[in-house]
């Protein structure tokens, strides 16, 4: 490699054969990695499993949720109409379906949803 073409910043005490004028990238903050302050359910859903969480909500409780992934999933909040039913996709949307999020996640996904009638809520992580 020719050194002239080689940035400045390379550059030391003993060689000065870099020529290249180049300005540094800014350096980018590090984020801390912050436990979350509440007590959660853990839900923990192996490759090609599907798992379920139920909570009985009364109208305009909030049903939060703080996730992470280390590979890809998907996953829904629904209200069961009826208790037998099994079904994810014929029950009403509480929350959109996502039957494909790309990970692992970088960021964690938190969010709420917000009971619009008493009912039992379902949220499922599907893998």
């Amino acid at each position: 490699m020719d050194p002239s073409i080689g940035p400045t910043f390379w550059n030391d005490e003993n060689h000065k054969d870099f020529k290249l004028t180049m300005v540094r990238p800014r350096k980018i903050p590090t984020v801390e990695r912050k436990e979350h302050p509440e007590k959660l359910d853990q839900l923990i859903v192996k490759a090609g499993n599907e798992h379920s969480m139920e909570f009985n909500l009364n109208e305009g409780d909030a049903l939060r949720f703080h996730f992470t992934g280390n590979g890809n999933f998907g996953f829904t909040i629904v209200m069961k109409e009826n208790e037998e039913d099994d079904d994810v996709l014929s029950m009403r949307q509480a929350y959109p379906f996502f039957p494909f999020v790309p990970g692992p996640l970088s960021v964690p996904i938190e969010d709420s949803v917000v009971a619009k009638e008493d009912g039992l809520y379902k949220y499922t992580r599907l893998i």
